[in-house]
């Protein structure tokens, strides 16, 4: 396994207006373990607020976890040691979802290019290096004098792409890659992160909650509600025998459920991360919950062929 987590736990405290204390904290992150192959790609799906963001953060080295551990290539690695926090963050790049906010509006193209390069202290062959970075992104050398507000999304994106690339990463986490472009721009970007990965032999962790993208280009699925995995499988076991009631809706939300009729009836807005249900946290919106459900958390359990879920009702 070229990058994985172990019990990740990560709660943000939430201070109370006066005394400036915590009144709670939000359980963001709670108990994650999760591996990502060597050139394959796991998909991320799950409910706004869930923890997804949070997850691919601390999988990046940009939080530090409360509890748990990071490995990457059989190693684990320390995200409060600055220097091997850096050789780290060589080979596990992020492209965020908001191209807009990514860039520094001052820096042209060129210099957010070879901003990293020089954070890293890599010597490559100047202008030359960037153009072959650009042209692997589908982008012209006319572009490098250019101001991120000069660009159009399609553009900044594929610049986001770039600036990633040009350290030459082993691991790259999309955070939702294409949901700010227009469905003619979406389609490009798809065929350029499939080229890239099989050009550069690169491993991706993509959230999205487009169902339909994550079909198209991971190799594995992981569902995660209120902080926690709750199901795990190839694509193929998703799409087609997926275990978890909360996959279930979301495949038939979607549109892309093997269930052709009847409902499974999940109503109602998830519970707040500040007081999660006991027991199993999707109990509260779940038809098929039983008693056993509220007074013991289900925990991911093998269903064959590298397929987890967490279930108490479906075994």
């Amino acid at each position: 396994m070229l990058l994985s987590v172990h019990h990740l736990r990560k709660y943000f405290p939430v201070q109370s207006s006066f005394w400036r204390k915590a009144s709670g904290f939000i359980h963001a992150v709670d108990g994650v373990s999760l591996f990502l192959p060597a050139q394959q790609t796991i998909g991320l799906v799950g409910e706004s607020g869930c923890g997804k963001s949070t997850l691919a953060r601390i999988m990046v080295g940009l939080i530090v976890p409360d509890a748990g551990e990071v490995f990457y290539d059989g190693k684990k690695i320390s995200l409060e040691n600055s220097q091997q926090l850096n050789r780290f963050r060589q080979n596990v790049q992020i492209v965020f979802q908001d191209s807009a906010n990514a860039f520094d509006p001052r820096f042209t193209v060129k210099k957010i290019l070879e901003e990293p390069l020089k954070i890293n202290r890599l010597k490559v062959e100047g202008s030359l290096y960037l153009r072959k970075i650009l042209e692997s992104v589908g982008l012209s050398e006319e572009i490098l004098l250019r101001y991120p507000h000069q660009l159009s999304g399609g553009q900044r994106q594929r610049v986001g792409i770039a600036r990633a690339l040009v350290v030459r990463p082993k691991v790259l986490i999309l955070d939702e890659p294409v949901s700010a472009l227009d469905i003619s721009i979406q389609g490009q970007i798809l065929n350029l992160l499939l080229d890239i990965q099989k050009k550069y032999r690169l491993s991706y962790l993509i959230i999205s909650h487009d169902l339909k993208v994550i079909r198209r280009l991971c190799d594995w699925i992981a569902v995660m509600y209120l902080g926690k995995i709750v199901e795990f499988a190839p694509r193929q076991k998703i799409f087609n025998e997926s275990y978890h009631p909360y996959t279930k809706s979301l495949l038939q939300a979607a549109q892309l459920s093997a269930l052709t009729t009847g409902s499974l009836g999940i109503q109602g807005e998830p519970p707040s991360p500040l007081h999660p249900p006991s027991g199993c946290r999707f109990r509260t919106r779940c038809p098929f919950a039983e008693k056993r459900c509220q007074e013991e958390e289900p925990l991911l359990t093998p269903r064959g062929a590298g397929h987890k879920a967490a279930c108490h009702v479906f075994v």
